[in-house]
């Protein structure tokens, strides 16, 4: 009986120092991949970058969900018996249009903004890609999570901001992007050169700016006609684009899922 009693209470003690020693304040810390990165260097950003800009001209189904079903068809250039029409857009896609916008390009995007020097070249690069990334988004979906989402906030939910001052927020961050540019000697290689659109031309970067300003000008022109042609003005003014040498292309990978997402999927419907 005694050697029973001695087990029970060696039992209750063991079982108590387990508890004590599963029990953490600090479970996030404990649980911490030790391999995750904890900070990005200069020398990183253009990886970084690359990877948004890569996101941003989507590929295989992504282009198909996010491009085709959407925007193509809507304007017709796109046509099949498929979940989603003109006039019947399939809700289950929109989803994939925020993976795209916000995960896998604005992740990456945030990253800089939130490193680079506000001042630099780079930090413009990134405004000027998340205007390019986000005005579809929005053009497609109306309002949508924006103010929250790029300031940081930590919610579980998410304000729905008005077209119209994403639109003010759009034309202030690509004309602060270009200011910066044109501070910059021309002969700057921006993210060191490895960003794959422009290799990081000064210039080409400034009338592209420009000429996404000029198309979000004429995206307001129905329902802003002054600031509508405030911003085109300003955009002509300072330089769009106007050569084919100056067109902006990434070239993709010959391995990996980095391929054109309209070459890819041409060939699903080619028959």
């Amino acid at each position: 009986m005694k050697m029973g009693l001695r087990i029970g209470k060696f039992c209750t003690a063991l079982f108590s120092l387990i508890l004590i020693e599963g029990c953490t304040d600090n479970f996030v810390l404990e649980n911490r991949d030790v391999n995750a990165i904890t900070s990005i260097s200069a020398s990183e950003l253009p990886y970084v970058f690359n990877k948004a800009v890569s996101a941003a001209a989507t590929n295989a189904t992504y282009y198909e969900t996010t491009q085709n079903y959407f925007a193509d068809i809507y304007a017709q250039y796109f046509a099949k018996a498929v979940t989603t029409e003109r006039y019947n857009v399939n809700t289950a896609y929109t989803a994939r249009m925020y993976l795209v916008s916000y995960v896998q390009v604005g992740a990456q995007l945030k990253t800089i903004l939130s490193t680079a020097d506000p001042k630099s070249g780079e930090y413009a690069l990134a405004n000027i890609m998340w205007v390019f990334t986000i005005h579809r988004l929005t053009d497609v979906l109306g309002p949508i999570p924006y103010f929250d989402v790029i300031n940081g906030t930590d919610n579980t939910s998410y304000r729905y901001d008005k077209m119209s001052d994403i639109y003010a927020d759009f034309f202030s961050r690509l004309t602060e992007s270009v200011e910066t540019l044109k501070k910059l000697n021309n002969t700057t290689a921006l993210f060191a050169g490895k960003e794959n659109i422009y290799a990081g031309n000064v210039s080409r970067w400034v009338k592209f700016s420009n000429s996404l300003k000029l198309r979000l000008a004429l995206r307001i022109s129905k329902v802003d006609q002054a600031n509508a042609k405030k911003m085109a003005e300003e955009a002509v003014g300072s330089g769009v684009l106007d050569d084919n040498a100056d067109n902006a292309s990434v070239a993709r990978a010959a391995i990996g899922n980095d391929y054109n997402g309209l070459a890819y999927i041409a060939g699903w419907y080619a028959g």
